[in-house]
């Protein structure tokens, strides 16, 4: 089982990830994070859509406000095995 110290690590990484993608511009780029085949669930946005295209919507809207994310506070909660649920205030 993962430690919580191995999901923070984990968390640390996915969060940089996405915060590299945001630095690209390019909204299928940070899609791609949000695809099914992936580990990233949908922010907590009400004008997030599923799927590829719904998440590329979404970004092409959201990149243009410049996003960069600094973690300033963080809770990560382990939710078995091989996930958690990260809470970061950005």
């Amino acid at each position: 089982m993962e430690t919580k110290q191995n999901f923070l690590e984990i968390a640390h990484e996915n969060f940089e990830r996405w915060n590299e993608a945001l630095q690209t511009k390019d909204a299928k780029k940070v899609a791609e994070l949000y695809a099914e085949d992936n580990t990233f669930l949908p922010t907590m946005s009400g004008d997030f859509k599923f799927g590829q295209k719904g998440a590329e919507d979404y970004f092409e809207h959201f990149l243009l406000k410049n996003p960069f994310g600094k973690i300033v506070t963080e809770k990560i909660q382990p939710l078995g095995e091989d996930s958690y649920f990260a809470l970061w205030l950005i």
